[in-house]
């Protein structure tokens, strides 16, 4: 018992001593931790803050070329607003496809890195299926790019479908050159911003451009887009 009471006394003085401490020195407000951790802190919420808005700029900027695309597409190929959508819709088909594509690749294409690593014993058979495995894919985005021109030409006469995918190649030119011109004036147009981006643009556009598409593994963080750019429209 009196073991108990000098245990209980023990402890009540050294809650006693922090909660002094902790009332003399309390910790920063915001929660921030001091010296160099919370720097590190600090640096990273300003890291998510500028991703989240060059996120929220690049989307602005696809939604404007989306809309301008389609209204362009629907005025030089003469079509219905009905058509526009059949368009748009074989579009992202598509690109949902080319998506999970590039998922897949990207997953065999890091096992294989993983296989490469000095000192690391590849398997001789597993890196065969790989790469069987990554030559397949090749010819799954073929197969998907036929099928969205399969869908075309449910509503799309082949004048039509021939004007549709030579206007998508010069907007993939031009976007292309935008974003090198940006890169050189250190002004990228930020992930995913190229060669297939958004709903409806279609067959051969690059693969893990469309929207909500993941980064390639070595690709790294560039400037937010800018949103001032034209296309000469």
């Amino acid at each position: 018992m009196k073991i108990g009471v000098r245990l209980a006394l023990v402890a009540a003085l050294v809650l006693g001593c922090v909660a002094g401490a902790i009332a003399q020195n309390p910790p920063p407000p915001g929660g921030q931790q001091p010296g160099a951790m919370g720097r590190r802190m600090q640096q990273h919420r300003v890291q998510q803050r500028e991703e989240a808005q060059a996120l929220e700029r690049q989307a602005e900027l696809r939604a404007q070329i989306e809309e301008r695309f389609g209204r362009r597409i629907k005025e030089e190929l003469g079509l219905t607003d009905q058509q526009l959508e059949r368009v748009r819709a074989a579009g992202r088909a598509n690109e949902d496809r080319m998506r999970d594509l590039d998922r897949r690749e990207q997953d065999m294409r890091r096992a294989v890195g993983e296989q490469l690593r000095p000192g690391v014993a590849a398997n001789q058979d597993s890196l065969g299926r790989l790469l069987d495995g990554i030559a397949a894919l090749r010819v799954q985005r073929a197969q998907s790019e036929q099928q969205e021109l399969r869908e075309l030409s449910q509503f799309l006469n082949p004048l039509q479908r021939a004007r549709l995918l030579t206007m998508r190649r010069v907007l993939m030119d031009r976007i292309e050159q935008i974003r090198q011109q940006g890169m050189l004036r250190g002004q990228g147009m930020g992930p995913g911003m190229g060669p297939g981006m958004g709903p409806g643009m279609g067959p051969g556009m690059g693969p893990g451009m469309a929207p909500g598409a993941p980064m390639r593994p070595d690709s790294t963080r560039r400037p937010p887009p800018n949103p001032d750019f034209e296309l000469d429209w």
